[in-house]
């Protein structure tokens, strides 16, 4: 590619670390914020757990740390995906029988905010 190193040293005069680290931050609290809302709500337990941790400048880490969040986001063998309009299913074939299902509510989360996301990250580089 031509001018590819014109290119470079352009976008380090214009966006600083400091930007892409603000809209680092921004999408995190974004995502940290859906997830609360997208989880199962049955005790007040797991969406007070839902946090973000700095691992360095430009790395964050989004978890929760209730016991039970990694059966909710991943399931279990014996306990099969629900939706947020059916969070119940039913395992024995009895209608009126409903177990909870598990919900990836913090890849949901992350997918469901791509798009504003990358406006974040658009409005920085472009400010």
């Amino acid at each position: 590619m031509e001018g590819f190193e014109t290119l470079q040293k352009e976008i380090k005069e214009t966006v600083t670390k400091q930007d892409i680290h603000d809209a680092l931050y921004e999408s995190v609290i974004l995502i940290e914020r859906e997830a609360k809302l997208r989880c199962p709500v049955q005790f007040n337990v797991l969406a007070p757990s839902i946090t973000h941790h700095k691992i360095s400048d430009l790395t964050y880490e989004i978890g929760a740390y209730a016991d039970y969040a990694d059966y909710i986001e991943f399931g279990t063998m014996y306990i099969k995906c629900g939706t947020p309009e059916q969070p119940f299913i039913s395992r024995s074939g009895a209608p009126g029988l409903k177990f909870p299902s598990y919900r990836p509510f913090l890849r949901s989360a992350l997918y469901s905010k791509l798009d504003e996301i990358n406006r974040i990250f658009e409005d920085r580089i472009n400010k």
